[in-house]
């Protein structure tokens, strides 16, 4: 199945937007992406950091390692012009 190519904003929204619907998450505020060159991985991304604003941070971390797991299957970075 080919991934859906997206943009660094737009795929950090569709993060943020998942995490705030997690029970106990609701509070999150951000999500950065970090783009991976290394071609032996099967992904071009990877979360490099979240603010869990008035959520728990713990619940939200563990949340995020399921939602880019899942999304990881979905997306993919579009390529640097």
């Amino acid at each position: 199945m080919a991934k859906t190519l997206k943009r660094v904003p737009d795929l950090e929204a569709i993060l943020l937007a998942e995490l705030r619907k997690t029970p106990h998450c609701e509070g999150a505020s951000s999500v950065s992406l970090y783009r991976l060159a290394d071609g032996r991985v099967e992904t071009n991304w990877t979360v490099a950091g979240f603010n869990a604003g008035t959520s728990g941070r713990a619940s939200c971390e563990a949340a995020l390692v399921e939602l880019e797991r899942r999304l990881h299957q979905l997306y993919e970075l579009e390529p640097l012009k």
